[in-house]
């Protein structure tokens, strides 16, 4: 059995900044998504999507923020919203981080967040913060596997 951490799931896929023409594909993968969506209380929009791929925290910059997409073909399969040097120097913020649904609960979002986390580590990246919405069990759970500590939740 090949150890998670020795799986490169980035080869084969293509990873880009995702951008208001995607919106159609970032919604149907939202869509399909419904647990996470249930701890939030509300629906994917087209509307509120296109609102979070410009959202940026006080005193940063679009240009600081990463909302990317790691596609299969055409196949959205995971995304990631992270902020750099936030909140401070040195820091990427990752505000979300998804997998497609069918995808979930395999090791390939393990798998493929280490090779995220070892990208940041070579872009300069000192510290990684995030956000976990503390009523997503499956989310804390994955961000502690991940070797995150102390998980408060936003």
């Amino acid at each position: 059995m090949e150890n998670q951490n020795t799986k490169r799931p980035m080869q084969g896929l293509t990873v880009r900044a995702v951008t208001e023409e995607d919106i159609p594909v970032l919604y149907e993968f939202c869509k399909a998504n419904r647990t996470y969506y249930s701890y939030l209380k509300i629906e994917p929009t087209l509307e509120n999507l296109k609102e979070v791929l410009r959202q940026v925290p006080q005193g940063k910059s679009i240009e600081d923020k990463y909302f990317i997409g790691f596609w299969d073909g055409d196949a959205l399969v995971a995304i990631l919203d992270a902020v750099w040097d936030y909140p401070t120097k040195g820091t990427a913020y990752i505000g979300w981080f998804m997998v497609e649904q069918s995808m979930q609960g395999q090791g390939f979002g393990s798998a493929l967040m280490h090779e995220v986390l070892d990208a940041m580590k070579s872009q300069g990246v000192s510290d990684v913060e995030l956000a976990c919405l503390p009523q997503n069990a499956q989310g804390m759970a994955f961000w502690k596997k991940m070797g995150f500590g102390e998980l408060a939740g936003n």
